[in-house]
């Protein structure tokens, strides 16, 4: 019994060694999944509000580009409008 204790003894600095290093290579390993996933996530956000900002500025030139056909239909539907009535006060069959 006193062997085995002595044998256990022995091994016990040693087994210490390897159970720091293991955790040392853990941690490093943890150390370094949260710094790619916080790279990762920067970089996911940055791309988001690029996209977002694009999304505006061709949301913006569609709204401009919209309100100025409505703008060109208008003008042309009150010629029109005009011009009918112009004809109609000269008689003119429309």
């Amino acid at each position: 019994m006193q062997a085995g204790k002595a044998v256990a003894g022995e091994l016990q600095p040693t087994a210490q060694s390897k159970v720091e290093r293991v955790k040392r290579t853990a941690v490093g390993a943890v150390d370094r999944v949260k710094a790619e996933a916080t790279t990762m996530t920067d970089d996911v956000q940055g791309q988001a509000t690029e996209a977002a900002q694009t999304v505006k500025v061709e949301a913006r030139r569609a709204s401009r580009t919209t309100q100025s056909q409505a703008r060109a239909a208008a003008s042309t539907t009150k010629s029109t409008a005009k011009r009918s009535a112009g004809r109609v006060r000269q008689g003119v069959p429309t």
